[in-house]
């Protein structure tokens, strides 16, 4: 495809990413790295109220202009619908649905992450198709847990052959939340070693303190540096920080 095109598409596509947000509850960093000019990873950040926020992410199947289109409706999917969900497993399940009918003749199929903030009740609520486990680090204990993906991939089956099951967790000032896409955890240093799970917990750990924005520009520059900055697979990233 014409090298302008392609160009082109791309600035088209991340021009609808959402912009680092921040209000009195909350900061959020959004860093894409894609492997070419364009991908299938992206995200949403959406208020709901002045007190609830719903925030999301995908990892679309390839690396190419249709990855891309295919996360482009998924994003506008959930903006149209953002208002209507009564928990994330609602949300993933009428995105679901929707992906089923109209675009399951594509043979592409997507990950999903939704949480849905409630600042009022300082709680998250959360749910996961086959996204990697968000990382939650807890500031008042400096422990750090994986919230696992209970379902599976979107796009292939209405309804899901796994249930989805919304969980909830409190969230308290300074507690950090990663969402991201496989690209991150799975690439490698110089010596073969995958960064892994274990890897992005270690980092969080030691720069817990950073500001959201300071925390995604880091971690991916250490990333990086550890792999010769050679970018193997899309790279999706949304540090949450909870004032």
């Amino acid at each position: 495809m014409d090298q302008e095109v392609v160009d082109v598409a791309s600035k088209v596509h991340y021009s609808f990413l959402p912009e680092d947000y921040s209000d009195e509850f909350v900061e959020i960093a959004v860093t894409v790295k894609p492997k070419g000019k364009i991908g299938g990873d992206f995200c949403s950040i959406l208020p709901l109220n002045k007190k609830k926020l719903f925030v999301s992410a995908c990892d679309v199947t390839g690396h190419n202009i249709a990855s891309a289109l295919y996360a482009s409706r998924i994003n506008t999917f959930v903006f149209a619908h953002a208002m209507q969900y009564k928990s994330p497993c609602h949300a993933i399940n009428l995105l679901n649905t929707f992906l089923v009918q109209k675009l399951a003749d594509t043979g592409m199929y997507a990950t999903f992450c939704a949480v849905i903030f409630d600042f009022k009740d300082r709680t998250m609520r959360f749910a996961s198709a086959a996204q990697p486990p968000i990382i939650f680090f807890h500031n008042r204990s400096g422990q750090i847990e994986l919230l696992r993906s209970e379902t599976t991939f979107l796009g292939f089956e209405d309804p899901l052959p796994v249930p989805c099951s919304t969980d909830q967790m409190q969230i308290n000032s300074g507690d950090k939340i990663l969402l991201y896409s496989d690209g991150l955890i799975e690439s490698e240093d110089k010596n073969g070693c995958i960064l892994g799970t274990q890897g992005v917990r270690n980092f969080t750990k030691s720069h817990y303190s950073l500001r959201s924005t300071e925390f995604n520009r880091t971690l991916i520059e250490y990333m990086l540096n550890s792999n010769n900055s050679k970018i193997k697979d899309d790279i999706l990233l949304m540090t949450v920080t909870v004032k």
